[in-house]
């Protein structure tokens, strides 16, 4: 989760009465646009990262993505995943994936990855749909799942593991205190100016 908090004492300085009236509106309009341009910035990675049939960042799923917006008494919004997210901090953290269900997962292989239609999120249910796909053995005595291309040539799509190494791939909070940083500034002003164009 980010939080983005306020410290704009500095800026108060030599400012009129009515001028130190809006800021804290201000304020909170620009702490809530930059969790939101934190939020669109990071689903418009996921999208493009990784591979996935639900859309399991958007604010109605039980694992997505949202925004707690900040007030003039209380300013700081915070952009964040839903507490039942248990694989985000797996991506922005890396680490050992394991299964939930104490099943095998199914790791896909080189020749899953070059198909789109396998890296996607359930992609080994339907390798296992797909004509002359079955669950067999590696050399090795793991199992997996095979696809036969030809009399000669039978691929792995996936190999069956008790659990797999993450690496960090999905930098959610460098991302945000980038966004913060850049934009506070520009974002303030331009809320402060009509902050003040409304003032009464």
């Amino acid at each position: 989760m980010i939080s983005v908090r306020s410290n704009i004492k500095q800026f108060k300085k030599g400012l009129k009465k009515i001028e130190k009236k809006q800021i804290p509106f201000a304020t909170s309009r620009t702490l809530n646009d930059l969790a939101f341009q934190v939020r669109k910035a990071n689903v418009t990675f996921i999208k493009k990262k990784y591979n996935n049939k639900t859309k399991w960042w958007t604010k109605s799923s039980t694992v997505g993505l949202e925004v707690k917006k900040s007030t003039k008494r209380n300013l700081t919004a915070s952009v964040g995943f839903k507490k039942r997210n248990y694989f985000v901090k797996l991506h922005e953290d890396g680490g050992i994936k394991k299964s939930r269900s104490g099943a095998n997962l199914a790791i896909p292989t080189n020749h899953a990855r070059k198909a789109r239609k396998y890296r996607m999120s359930g992609g080994a249910k339907l390798a296992l749909q797909q004509p002359k796909t079955f669950i067999g053995k590696t050399r090795a005595g793991t199992t997996a799942i095979f696809q036969k291309k030809s009399k000669k040539v039978t691929r792995a799509l996936y190999i069956f593991k008790r659990q797999v190494k993450i690496r960090k791939s999905l930098s959610f909070e460098a991302r945000g205190r980038r966004i913060v940083n850049l934009n506070f500034k520009r974002t303030f002003a331009r809320e402060f100016r009509k902050a003040m164009a409304t003032a009464r």
